[in-house]
Parts: C-alpha cells; structure tokens; sequence
C-alpha cells in the first residue's frame, strides 16, 4: 500500500510539504525560508515556528478516513486501510499494574512506512486553507508567495502582514484542531519578526514565545541576521566536535574505527548544514576542521603518512577519510541541480517542482538579467554586485564560481541558453529568440543535430523557423564560434555539466559529485620503494589489484589497517630508523647480515625462510596447488599466478599472507624469527570470525568454498608432520 500511494502523492500534496514525499528534497523547506527572509520584507513581517503536542498520535481516525475520501481514494484502498486500523486496543502499565485495554480511536501506527504518508494527507487540509484564506498574506511579491511551509509537524509560517494575518490564522487552526485532533503547544511556539515595526504592545500580547535573534527549523538555527548564520551552526559545531573528540580519545579506537567515525559521525552532521544553509566557507575554515580530525585519526601523535592517502578511496588503496570541502561542494552542486532541473522543466513540471528556485530565478532575472541556466553553464565573469544585497544567491553564486575555478570548466557548456544568456546579447533582446524557446530550440545543444552544427535548413526542418530569421542563425552561429573552440562538431561535456542534468533525486548523486572533486593521490613512489626492496617489476595493473584488496582481505578492521599499513610503508624499518637515529644500526635483528628494509624484514630474510616455506606448502598440500613463496604475494596479497588461481583460493591466500605479516610484526624487535605454529592458531581463530560474516551475509555457502578444504585438514591429523 505504501509502494502504490508512494507513486501518487506528490499530486495531492502541494510541493510546500516536503516530509516524506518521494522525489522531494529536505533541504527545500530551509532554503525558501532563507530566500524569503533574507530579502527586502515589509515593516509588519514574521516568521512563526509552530510546535504540534504529539502530531502523529492526535489525529482523530474519522477526520483521516473522510480527508482521504475527499482526496478521491477508492473503497478497496479504503477497505484495506481500515484493516488495518479495525479495532486495536492498548493498556497502560503502571508500576508492573496492567489497565483494562481500551479502544484507540486516534494517532497513526508507529512504525507502519504507511503512517508518514497518511499524516501528510491529514495535514494538507490545513495547509489549504491557510493559503487560500485571503487574510492570511504570505511574504513573495507575487512569486511563490504561499504562507506556509510543512515537513512532517515541523510548521512553518512568513507572513507580511502579521496584524491582519494572525486573528484568522490563529481561528483556522484552531478549528481545524477540532476537526482532526491536531493542536499546537503555543508555548513552545515560537514568533520571530522581521523588522522592527512591531511595537513591543503587540508582541507581548501574542501566544508564542518571541525571539528577536534565532530560533531552530529542521536541526538548523535560523537566524534573523544572516551574519550570524555561520557563527550558529558551523562554529557551533565545530565547538560540539571538539567536546565529542575529546570523549572519543578515551575509547580503544583501531585508525579505521576513528576514520569511520568521522565518516559516520562526523560528516553527516557537517553535510546536514551544507545541503541547508548556502554560505560561502573559506580554505581557513576547512584547515581548522582538518587540523581538529586528523590528530584524533593519529590519536594525537605524528602522522605516518599523508593525509591524502588516507582520504583515498577504499578502492584506491585509502581508508575513505572524508574531504570535508569536496563535501560541501558535492551539496551545494545539488542544488544547482535543481537550478538545472527547474530551468529546464518548470513548465512541464506545473506546480510540482520546489518553491525555491522560483524565487531564485526572480531574482536573478531582476538583478542580473540571466536565468539560471546562463549563470550555470555559461562563462563566471558575471558581475558579483548584482546579488550583493541578496543572502542565498550572493553566496551561491560565489561557490558555483568557486567550483568552476576548481574544475577548470570550460567557459560556455553546450547546455547554455540562447534566451536570456546576458553573454549572448542578442538573445536578451530580441524576442524572435524566445519563439525559438518555444519551438523547443532552447540551448545551444539543441544546434546540433547528429553531433554536428546544424545549418539553417535543418533547423527550419526540425523546428519550423521562418525564413526570416536566417540573420538570428547568423547571430547565434557566431557566438557559439567565438565560445567553443571547434564548434562545429559537438564537444564532449565536462562531467561536472553531465551531472548537472541528472534529476535531484537521483541516487549517489552528492557522490558522484564527490569523486569529481577528489583527485586520488599519486602512490607510485611507494610503489617504485616495493620495487626496489623486493627487485621485482610490479605492474600498474597488479598494484591497482593490491590496493583494491586491502578494503576487501578480511572484514577484520584489524587485518584490514595491517594491509594498509604494510602496501603504504609506515612500519619503520631498520633502514629506516637509521636515516633517523644514524646510531642505529641498518642491519636486521634476525640474520644480522643483510639490509633491514621492508622488503628484507617482511620477505627475504633467510630467518624467515623456513616460515614462509612451511605456510606455501600448507597451501599447496589443501588446495592442490603447486604454490612456492613469492614476494609479490606476500606484500600485495596478489600476484601475477596467483590472478590465474581460482577466487576462492586467492581469497584464502590474500587472508593467509596479512595473517602471516601479523605475525611478523609481533616479533618485529626480536631475533627470533616467526613461528609457523603462531600463524596456524591465528588462521583457525580469525577463519571462525570468517565464518561469521558469510553466515551473516546469508553465504556460508561461499565460506566453505574458500575455507572447507583448509577446516577439513586442519580436523585431520595430516597436520602433525608440518609442526
């Protein structure tokens, strides 16, 4: 039921309420409250948080099901909507005494997918009459002027005329609290004007509380001075990071349990901000944030490697540490998605599409002349004083420049407009070009037909221009020449514009957008280092294939972080620490004959031989294969025979060979070299965490694929003659 309904409500709800309802963006409630109350408003204005007393569970049942009727749902949906509220009875416990059960006749199902929903229907009533009402005036100029704005129970209201506005607003909910069940805790209401032609007569006499500075909207602290925005939320968080850091350092945390804090603590907090609040944050600001994060990730002592490489991605080797800039770019690239998105469907869209870019495209076709399409895909020299006085479009345009400079993005896309482009002037003001718009000749794009500029001909073929404008083609050919370098085939588009004209809501979006921005920090050097201390040539692909296999080798954080380290050198070798300490001897501890290098201490150290032989040979006697020690397999836990291997059996290599470094590392001070009977405990214990995680994966199948071979000798005695 939820599925069906899902795929219609978005008719029936007016884009003004956004909780809960497919294809519609958190961040647009906050954002058109912002756009609202940071332009110039009328001296009687406000904004009105309303607090609802248990929204979900005051809604009277008769009141829903006749909403729903009126909203035209059918008697089956009907009939399988009241099953579900047939009937059910609750008691209330009091110290371990159990009431009789009494009827419920209020409140939607806690928990049921469908209850979200239901209350949006329940409350839309209301926001109905509230914009319908002609006494109750919203703030807008005529554009997307709606009083109201809803996301679950969270109301908000902008009024420009509080006196008139507030006896009928206060009288409609009220009675339609009587109606629904629905009522608001007016205490915990809160009334914030917009100037100062309120005399204090009038505020003391209201219902809610009044707060002249900020008050709090979906998690963001709104304030009534848009300077004090950054200082609210983002410093404000900054301040509570610290605090939860500090208790963090007291916790026994591996650096990938710290690096997946921030990735799951952290970030999305930081994310929350920059999808709803607009601002312009400088490179200080993202320093202070990394000089905070990264000593915790060290657990406050030196670094052993760039941070660069930790914030690879899992599949380049890194640990996915966050770049908290590439964040915040990725979010406010969203929303100039729905810049995109809105210019180009507005019309098909009707009255579904966001609030908020309406508002937006006002102002940008008042101050700067543009849409919102020229300012996207067109060149950055746009003067910056045309949005000086407005909050939201001022700090928009500022990081749209800020990523463009960034990417290095060419200065017209081929998604450029023709109309209202303020950089082709023409189309600014000859109004044969908004025929060309209506004929479905919008953007430059639309000039190339099979990947080819179109001449004239075509396009009076395809579109049915008049003869007459044949000058206009002239006009619009000569820009598009002087814009694109080799304009007349059509040029590949940056993926940043590709992006761009992906639907709002289309899944990893911010992600996508996020790999645009995080260019992978080169590891070739270490890669030449592996080469000189093992003296074998490692392929660009075999390395790639090593770095790919440290997230993937064990779900162990443990053996995961022992891979990471060793493939990225931050075990301090003898030679190492000669470099540092020249007292130390370069030798190794255990032969005292050779180089202590990586290479040396991990691989080919002759104490060491008698290890490694007795692990390959294990390997081999178990899984039929004639498996001899190799360097390369041993420090990536891949090589070029091993990829010729079946997977599962290189799955239990890759696993045996970061076991056996574990084992190396114990003893990486001693003299005495490994024990081949250590390594076998450790297989047998972590195989049983192993089986685990197939089990939960529902793929124990897979587990015996890799490691029944290796239980079943285990279980044998054919062991005894390797210990």
């Amino acid at each position: 039921m939820t599925n069906r309904l899902s795929k219609h409500i978005g008719t029936l709800i007016h884009p003004d309420q956004t909780g809960f309802i497919p294809e519609r963006l958190s961040f647009s409630n906050t954002r058109r409250l912002l756009n609202i109350m940071y332009s110039t408003n009328p001296s009687d204005s406000a904004v009105i948080s309303l607090d609802a007393k248990q929204a979900f569970d005051q809604i009277e049942w008769r009141y829903m099901f006749a909403t729903l009727r009126k909203f035209g749902f059918g008697d089956k949906f009907m009939t399988l909507l009241k099953m579900l509220y047939a009937c059910p009875k609750s008691s209330v416990l009091t110290n371990h005494d159990r009431s009789p059960p009494f009827l419920l006749q209020r409140g939607t199902r806690q928990g049921c997918s469908l209850s979200p929903l239901l209350f949006a229907l329940a409350l839309e009533p209301l926001a109905i009459s509230i914009r319908s009402c002609p006494q109750i005036v919203g703030i807008g100029d005529g554009i997307s002027d709606s009083p109201i704005g809803l996301y679950a129970d969270d109301v908000i209201l902008t009024l420009s005329d509080v006196r008139l506005s507030l006896s009928p607003l206060l009288s409609l909910i009220k009675n339609f609290g009587q109606l629904s069940g629905f009522t608001i805790n007016w205490e915990k209401s809160l009334f914030m004007p917009l100037s100062d032609g309120l005399d204090s007569a009038f505020l003391n006499s209201l219902p809610f509380k009044v707060s002249t500075e900020y008050f709090t909207y979906l998690g963001v602290n709104i304030t009534r001075n848009p300077k004090l925005l950054f200082k609210l939320n983002f410093a404000d968080l900054i301040g509570k990071l610290k605090i939860m850091i500090d208790r963090w350092k007291l916790l026994p945390l591996s650096l990938i349990g710290r690096v997946n804090i921030v990735k799951m603590v952290v970030l999305p907090k930081f994310m929350y901000l920059f999808q709803n609040i607009p601002i312009y944050l400088t490179t200080s600001f993202f320093k202070m944030l990394d000089s905070i994060v990264i000593p915790f990730i060290w657990a406050d002592k030196p670094s052993r490697i760039s941070k660069a490489h930790l914030q690879k991605s899992t599949a380049e080797g890194g640990l996915g540490l966050p770049v908290f800039r590439h964040y915040y770019w990725a979010c406010n690239a969203r929303a100039l998605v729905v810049w995109s998105h809105f210019a180009a469907s507005a019309e098909q869209a009707g009255s579904l599409h966001p609030i908020w870019p309406e508002i937006e495209t006002h102002v940008a076709s008042v101050r700067a002349g543009a849409s919102l399409a020229a300012i996207l895909f067109s060149k950055q020299n746009l003067p910056f004083r045309c949005f000086k006085d407005d909050f939201v479009m001022r700090n928009t345009f500022k990081i749209l420049q800020q990523i463009k400079g960034v990417l290095d993005l060419p200065g017209v896309s081929t998604y450029a407009p023709i109309c209202q482009n303020p950089y082709f002037k023409p189309g600014m003001m000859d109004a044969a070009f908004v025929q060309w718009s209506d004929k479905g000749l919008t953007a430059i794009i639309d000039l190339y037909i099979n990947d080819h500029f179109a001449t004239f001909a075509q396009l009076q073929t395809k579109f049915g221009l008049p003869s007459s404008h044949f000058f206009r083609y002239l006009q619009v050919r000569n820009f598009v020449r002087q814009s694109i370098p080799h304009f007349e085939t059509l040029p590949e588009q940056h993926v940043f514009y590709e992006l761009m004209t992906k639907p709002p809501t289309s899944k990893r979006l911010i992600s996508q957008f996020v790999s645009l921005f995080s260019l992978a920090a080169p590891s070739l050097h270490i890669k030449e280092a592996w080469v000189s201390d093992i003296g074998e040539e490692i392929s660009d692909v075999l390395w790639a294939q090593g770095l790919t296999k440290i997230k993937s080798c064990s779900i162990n954080a443990r053996l995961q972080l022992i891979q990471f380290k060793v493939i990225h050198r931050l075990h301090f070798s003898k030679t190492r620490l000669n470099r540092i300490f020249p007292s130390v001897s370069a030798i190794c501890d255990k032969c005292k004959s050779d180089v202590g290098t990586l290479g040396h201490l991990f691989c080919s150290c002759p104490k060491l031989r008698i290890f490694w032989h007795d692990i390959f040979n294990l390997y081999s006697v178990i899984y039929s294969e004639q498996l001899t020690p190799d360097s390369l397999l041993i420090i990536l836990g891949c090589s070029k025979f091993s990829l010729t291997l079946p997977s599962s059996l290189q799955q239990a290599l890759m696993f045996g060979m970061v076991v056996a470094k574990r084992v190396i590392l114990r003893d990486w001070k001693s003299a005495s070299p490994p024990c081949f009977k250590k390594w076998l405990n450790d297989m047998v214990s972590c195989i049983y965490l192993e089986e685990i995680r197939y089990t939960l994966s529902d793929a124990h199948h897979k587990f015996l694929e890799v490691w029944g071979p290796f239980i079943e000798y285990i279980r044998s005695d054919k062991l005894d003659p390797l210990d």
